[in-house]
């Protein structure tokens, strides 16, 4: 044994009992403490520390569920563990597996490969080939595909802190993101130790069972047990959610390197919790019930705001004032749009490309009306009307329209005095400059933009439109807007518009082919709008998307030059222009009427086609030009403000019913407005909504402590599956001689009621026109059930009075028991029965 080896063993030992070390051993001594006792001079030294907790991220994951993923750039595949496969339901190929190798060298086999599994990070999406792992110890592992395909940069910081640099291969958006530290999660609390056996039928049996309950009921406890196995009771399909209890200001953007802040209190967050979506009636006596795993118990901070660019409290409101003479706005048309209107065949000629309705465009309009829907003589009768009317549609911006300007003279600007401002512009972010240079470009070469020299400098920026990839240049003008005299027209309601399109026998949907751009500014306005650019001060020559007049001012021109079509045919909104068919199929035994010299095109579809060629024609002879993109010509079904229309009514829109079943338990006051105010736009499809929804609005008040149990989730169930079971509304018919029937049921608290018109054929089948409901305040609850029965009829019929009016006659159903009751036992005071 080395002599210095001994001598440093003796010194570090002095303290303790002399032992000798085992005959062969070696002493090594510590070699920091072994330099300073040779004499050498040394600082205070910094050292590795033993370990680092791993560091995640955590993504959005197949557009359901926020998922903590770690980063090991050590391991070859990107994995998913069994458990949160099954949560996520995703779907996997059994036949790709990989025999997976650990650091210990332990060899085991993954289950499958679910393909390009969709990964969103702030607005950057991946698509990555995750292989599904049996019991691992994390949900996600994103690894070197991962790494390789975004070319990610790791920061590491002294105190422990991360980020992530990541591009995105298709876009090329660059996003910087704050790793947040991977922790284990806790162990189950409140668990039941259960002693299974198999019974002389091979079954099992609970023979014995430990819990911290004084009670023994080992009989109890196997039903309970086995009831909460059975899969069809206690269908284990977890929803899964999370919310940050704080908040930050910063705004993320594609810009790398961005600022970030993290709470360092974790007890600030609600862990994420895996809820059943069907809870047992005898949920709460099975004792064995247990806090879930945390799926994730961890922060999410999002590179990118995910609420409206702007809250309302920070809009601007216009002037209200008097308008001069000199801004009124004019609009006249002359000669007649449809003398010049191109016929449509009964016998429609092949397709043959033209200038504009090219064989790519055709093809284009086949794939978006490719349901089977139309017939082939009917589908050639499409394509005939969009070679015929290939003027009215605009494809590109260098085939943009204008609205004629002698029809149309441009719009003066109508402010008050004022002193020019001078706004300093946001940066555009360098992901996005590219295309935000090219977006520009093309505006000045349209003819959109033009230099400008003015003393005004408005700042602008842009939005994602509603596909989630392409870009929307919006102008923010709130200094102007806060000048501007107000135009005071209101758009239509949407209530009754959508209704209007629904119970057609087929319908179109038209858009003008960017709107504000169809209307000229006149030159004395456009100063105003001046703005800062790449390629120096330029002004806006059309209406500008941001200036608070543009949304009226379009709808009027919209509406004046589509006039002699409403409302029998469409009625416009903004620059959303929908054509509702006719009123029937014209069924006949076997099939449909068609028309007389073609009997491959029905009689609706013709009649239809007349009614959009006038209206395409009158459009068009005015200087606008419809999006071909975005026309949907001929259609069994079309979505009008949120709203499907059919030939049987109306439905709510697929993806706010899909956006409901996906929500979570609510974990907070917020939580619970927001699923209620988003299942609250479809209440006319609930019915008895309020009395269904007070289980969780109760919660509301703010002398009730929150709570979100049992209860509650049933009652959001509830709602979940009576809007995925919504029926179909269908529009009254004031020309029919069908009842009408108004039922109305005033409960404890809350009225329900709902309108509907019975079948022609059979009375008995009703079909509802709209549901219904009217909350009673804390007076109104302790009202006599004579009293709400009453009550309940006056409010119903307030409700529904604008579509009573006009009808020969309707029924009313209510509980008259009470009210028949004391009518005949008057009181002694007077008025007894009106009180």
């Amino acid at each position: 044994m080395p002599t210095s080896f001994v001598q440093t063993f003796e010194q570090t030992s002095s303290n303790h009992p002399r032992q000798e070390p085992p005959e062969g051993s070696s002493v090594v001594p510590d070699p920091y403490e072994a330099r300073i006792k040779k004499g050498e001079k040394i600082g205070p030294l910094k050292c590795a520390a033993d370990s680092i907790s791993l560091r995640s991220i955590v993504p959005v994951v197949d557009h359901q569920l926020k998922v903590e993923c770690i980063i090991d750039s050590g391991s070859q595949v990107i994995s998913m563990s069994e458990a949160m496969c099954l949560c996520l339901g995703l779907i996997y190929d059994p036949t790709v597996i990989l025999e997976m190798q650990s650091a210990n060298g332990t060899t085991n086999y993954s289950l499958g490969l679910a393909q390009n599994v969709e990964f969103l990070f702030g607005d950057i999406t991946l698509y990555l080939q995750v292989h599904i792992i049996w019991q691992s110890v994390y949900d996600i592992l994103l690894s070197r595909p991962f790494n390789m395909l975004t070319q990610s940069i790791m920061h590491n910081y002294a105190d422990e802190n991360q980020t992530i640099t990541i591009h995105d291969p298709n876009t090329g958006k660059t996003a910087t993101i704050p790793t947040i530290p991977h922790e284990e999660p806790e162990n189950d609390i409140e668990e039941i130790a259960l002693v299974i056996e198999l019974d002389a039928n091979q079954e099992p049996k609970i023979i014995a069972y430990a819990a911290s309950q004084t009670e023994f009921d080992s009989e109890k406890a196997s039903t309970q047990y086995l009831s909460a196995c059975d899969p069809n009771k206690f269908p284990i399909q977890p929803t899964t959610f999370t919310q940050s209890l704080w908040s930050t200001e910063t705004v993320y953007s594609s810009t790398p390197y961005a600022e970030f802040s993290l709470p360092t209190d974790r007890k600030q967050l609600l862990p994420l919790y895996s809820i059943p979506t069907q809870i047992p009636q005898d949920l709460s006596d099975f004792h064995s019930v247990s806090q879930p795993r945390d799926y994730m118990y961890c922060l999410y901070v999002s590179v990118f705001a995910g609420k409206k660019y702007k809250p309302v409290v920070l809009k601007t409101k216009p002037v209200l004032a008097t308008l001069p003479d000199k801004f009124r706005i004019i609009r006249n048309i002359r000669g007649d749009p449809l003398a010049d209107i191109p016929m449509l065949s009964p016998t429609p000629p092949p397709f043959i490309p033209t200038e504009r309705y090219t064989q790519e465009r055709k093809e284009y309009i086949d794939s978006i009306h490719n349901d089977g829907f139309l017939w082939p003589e009917e589908m050639k009768l499409m394509h005939h009307f969009m070679m015929v009317q290939e003027k009215a549609f605009a494809w590109e911006d260098s085939e943009r329209g204008s609205f004629r300007k002698e029809f149309f003279p441009p719009i003066d600007i109508p402010v008050v005095e004022h002193t020019p401002w001078v706004l300093r512009n946001i940066p555009i972010p360098p992901g996005i400059y590219a295309e935000v240079c090219r977006m520009i470009k093309t505006k000045i070469d349209t003819g959109v933009y033009e230099p400008s020299n003015s003393s005004y400098r408005s700042r602008w920026f842009t939005v994602l439109k509603k596909d989630g990839k392409s870009l929307r240049i919006v102008h923010s003008l709130e200094p102007l807007n806060e000048v501007t005299i107000a135009h005071s027209r209101l758009l239509p309601t949407t209530d009754p518009l959508t209704e209007h399109f629904a119970g057609h026998a087929c319908g179109a949907t038209l858009d003008l082919f960017v709107g504000y751009d169809e209307r000229l500014l006149a030159e004395s306005s456009r100063d105003l709008t001046t703005f800062q650019t790449p390629y120096g001060a330029l002004q806006l020559v059309t209406l500008p998307m941001g200036w608070t007049n543009s949304v009226p001012i379009f709808h009027d021109d919209v509406t004046f030059i589509l006039q002699p079509e409403i409302p029998d045919f469409t009625i416009p909104y903004i620059d959303d222009v929908p054509v509702r068919g006719p009123e029937t199929r014209y069924e006949i035994i076997g099939g449909y009427k068609t028309i007389p010299l073609n009997h491959g095109i029905r009689q609706f579809i013709w009649e239809h086609f007349q009614n959009l060629n006038r209206i395409v024609q009158r459009m068009k002879y005015c200087g606008g030009m419809f999006s071909g993109k975005k026309a949907y010509l001929c259609c069994a079904e079309i979505t009008v403000l949120g709203h499907r229309c059919t030939y049987s009514g109306r439905l709510p829109l697929e993806s706010i019913v899909a956006s409901i079943l996906r929500w979570g338990p609510c974990i907070d006051v917020s939580d619970m407005h927001a699923f209620i105010g988003t299942v609250g736009v479809l209440q006319i499809f609930i019915d008895n909504f309020t009395t269904r929804a007070l289980p969780i609005t109760k919660l509301f008040r703010k002398d009730v402590p929150f709570k979100f149990k049992a209860v509650e989730i049933a009652t959001q169930e509830d709602l979940k599956d009576t809007v995925k079971d919504s029926p179909v509304l269908r529009p009254l018919s004031y020309t029919s001689t069908r009842a009408v029937i108004l039922a109305i049921d005033t409960g404890p608290a809350a009225v329900g009621y709902y309108l509907a018109q019975c079948d022609p054929v059979n009375p008995e089948i009703r079909y509802f026109t709209r549901f219904g409901s009217i909350t009673l305040n804390e007076c109104e609850c302790g009202y006599s059930q004579a009293k709400k029965e009453i009550f309940g009829l006056y409010h119903a019929l307030g409700d529904c009075k604008s579509y009573l009016i006009g009808l020969p006659m309707f029924i009313v159903e209510v509980d008259a028991s009470a009210i028949k009751g004391m009518l005949k036992n008057p009181d002694i005071a007077p008025s007894a029965a009106v009180n």
